[in-house]
């Protein structure tokens, strides 16, 4: 029974009497869920036949035309009269029509990362490691020796670099 129906509701998809109510309520600036409640279909099932038959979804595009034509006018018409919301009338067309009206902005996002000055400031950032680490091994040394008066190192030898303490 349910296949019955289902076919019955898919045979309606080809109906030019469903076409013409389409075009009709559209030609008015009906929207598609009007359209949809008209003709006893879900939104799923208005996607559905789009998807299966060519020519629903030419007169689903008609539509959409005819409705666009229709508020463009209304717009036309009273733009310049007293009352006339015109923030309220854009944010509409945006909302029903966003492949012509929704405010686009492009950004071209380039980046282009100078390895060359990374390179520099991991070759720096490691050789102050380098330095504080040198220094810290002549404080510890210094340390042990006792060699510090008042803040001073004295008498330390001279670090070679060899890493070898000097004693």
């Amino acid at each position: 029974m349910r296949e019955l129906m289902e076919e019955k509701r898919e045979v309606r998809a080809l109906d030019p009497d469903v076409h013409d109510l389409i075009l009709a309520i559209c030609r008015e600036g009906g929207s598609f869920v009007k359209c949809q409640v008209a003709i006893g279909i879900s939104h799923g099932t208005w996607q559905k036949w789009q998807e299966k038959y060519e020519e629903f979804k030419e007169v689903v595009e008609e539509g959409r035309r005819l409705s666009q034509v229709w508020w463009e006018d209304k717009g036309q018409a009273h733009m310049f009269e007293k009352g006339f919301n015109a923030p309220a009338y854009a944010f509409m067309l945006a909302n029903r029509f966003p492949e012509q009206y929704t405010q686009r902005h492009q950004v071209d996002l380039k980046t282009d990362v100078n390895v060359t000055l990374l390179d520099e400031v991991r070759k720096r950032n490691a050789a102050l490691r380098e330095q504080h680490e040198h220094q810290y091994d002549r404080l510890r040394l210094v340390a042990r020796q006792g060699n510090v008066i008042e803040g001073q190192v004295v008498g330390a030898e001279e670090d070679d670099g060899s890493g070898a303490e000097h004693g």
